[in-house]
């Protein structure tokens, strides 16, 4: 064998070796390749968050979850509205409409028949075992008649109303009473010799207990409720009117608007988010435009201060 053939059979081996070890380099690329695909087919069928994959529930409940919590979260910022507003309602729709109402029947009847009346539809209404008799300063009775009208209608202050048929009736239709009753019950709602600030910052429905001249008292005390913040009006019974309040007699300050909150929190409490949101918004839609009357804005002098 020349020489020559003998480089030509070196080479082709050589040839050889080369296109076998391109193979091999070849195939472990594949074998890499299809290892890393079977990996990632297993890991895309165990739940997880953000997994699309077919066959994979955990996408969807993932999405499910938060559209979930967006709906809760729209539901109780509605609901947070819709129980600013009941309470808005509660007060001026409710509330003073009954006041209005009762003091023009008041106004409209005779000094015998007048006194009859309160003591059937106010003392023995909001407290039947009290036996108070006719004749006594009824301005914590009508205010608790409205409200006892108003709890009637909307359940709404179902945790506020005293019981009338237990003593607990008494803080009714006595200003002192009152006063124990809130104090023991809500004590973050009761202002006390009340600073010029925290009477200036007096608010629709507040409950202002004065101190009274003496004139036509029992207790020294006498009760009414802010009807017009901004006007520094209060409505007044046993001197029958809307007139402006005088910030010097204050003696104790009833946040009722916040007492109204604790009532319609606790309300809400014993309802789904959604049957709550249903209840808070009922009615309110439906607001009366009643007119108070030139009689029902009356505002009696500020010298005529015939408190009980």
């Amino acid at each position: 064998m020349t020489q020559k053939e003998q480089l030509s059979i070196q080479e082709r081996k050589k040839n050889l070796k080369n296109r076998i070890k391109k193979k091999k380099i070849s195939l472990l690329r594949s074998v890499k390749r299809i290892t890393m695909y079977v990996a990632l087919q297993c890991a895309a069928t165990i739940p997880q968050p953000g997994n699309n994959l077919i066959g994979s529930h955990a996408a969807t409940t993932g999405k499910e979850t938060r559209t979930k919590i967006m709906a809760d979260i729209y539901v109780e910022n509605k609901l947070k509205d819709a129980i600013a507003k009941r309470k808005e309602w509660l007060i001026q729709d409710k509330f003073f409409s009954k006041i209005v109402e009762y003091q023009n029947i008041i106004k409209s009847k005779a000094d015998s028949d007048k006194k009859n009346y309160i003591k059937q539809n106010f003392f023995d209404t909001v407290y039947p075992i009290g036996g108070i008799p006719k004749g006594s300063n009824y301005c914590i009775a009508a205010m608790m008649r409205c409200l006892y009208d108003v709890n009637k209608e909307t359940g709404d202050l179902e945790s506020f109303m005293p019981d009338g048929n237990t003593t607990e009736g008494h803080s009714m239709v006595s200003c002192p009473m009152f006063k124990e009753y809130i104090k023991k019950n809500f004590p973050d709602c009761i202002i006390e010799n009340p600073s010029k600030e925290e009477i200036s910052s007096l608010e629709n429905g507040d409950f202002i207990i004065s101190r009274s001249n003496g004139r036509n008292t029992t207790s020294g005390l006498h009760f009414t409720t802010v009807f017009d913040a901004q006007k520094g009006l209060e409505a007044s019974f046993n001197s029958d009117g809307i007139r402006a309040f005088k910030p010097e007699k204050i003696e104790s300050i009833v946040k009722f608007g916040k007492i109204i909150d604790i009532c319609l929190q606790e309300k809400v409490k014993q309802m789904d988010r959604n049957s709550a949101l249903m209840a808070m918004e009922s009615g309110v839609m439906d607001k009366k435009n009643y007119q108070l009357t030139a009689m029902s804005f009356r505002q009696t002098s500020q010298n005529s201060s015939d408190r009980s």
